[in-house]
């Protein structure tokens, strides 16, 4: 059995995370990514290994950017065998197991765990930028394809 854990508690603004100097007040935030889809492998090199590396994580399909939670998601921190993974089923279940961390498939949930789920997802979707959705290797590169003749032609844009 895993080890069930509970959602953090995150006041806005999150002071501690700033009082520790993770936030850089002096700067403006990035810009928020267009939503684009990515393959598990390129989700992977999103895991926080290194101090500049981001880190996201995706629950049910869809990828956030849990970066400025590093203390959350971190290396070495309460949840980071999520960073640069699909978490889903480790949330659904409410376990940091190795073994429901690495697997993806959630056939076999129980309605509970589904339910738990969808509430990860509403808190993932309220407190994160979602950077783009999980997706196979054809559909990414169909995207990076349309992308690069959108620059190419000047008008920068792109579609699935």
């Amino acid at each position: 059995t895993g080890t069930v854990f509970s959602q953090p508690v995150m006041a806005d603004g999150d002071a501690a995370t700033v009082a520790a100097g993770a936030v850089d007040l002096s700067k403006p935030p990035p810009a928020k990514p267009k939503p684009r889809p990515y393959t598990a492998a390129q989700l992977a090199q999103r895991n926080g290994a290194e101090a500049d590396t981001r880190i996201w994580l995706c629950v049910k399909g869809r990828i956030y950017d849990v970066s400025h939670r590093r203390q959350f998601y971190g290396p070495g921190s309460a949840y980071g065998a999520f960073a640069g993974r699909d978490a889903s089923r480790a949330l659904a279940k409410g376990s940091l197991d190795a073994t429901d961390v690495s697997n993806t498939s959630l056939d076999d949930l129980a309605a509970d765990e589904r339910q738990t789920l969808d509430e990860w997802a509403e808190t993932f979707e309220a407190r994160y930028d979602c950077v783009g959705w999980l997706a196979d290797d054809d559909e990414v590169a169909r995207y990076e394809a349309s992308a690069a003749a959108a620059a190419a032609d000047g008008d920068g844009s792109a579609s699935a």
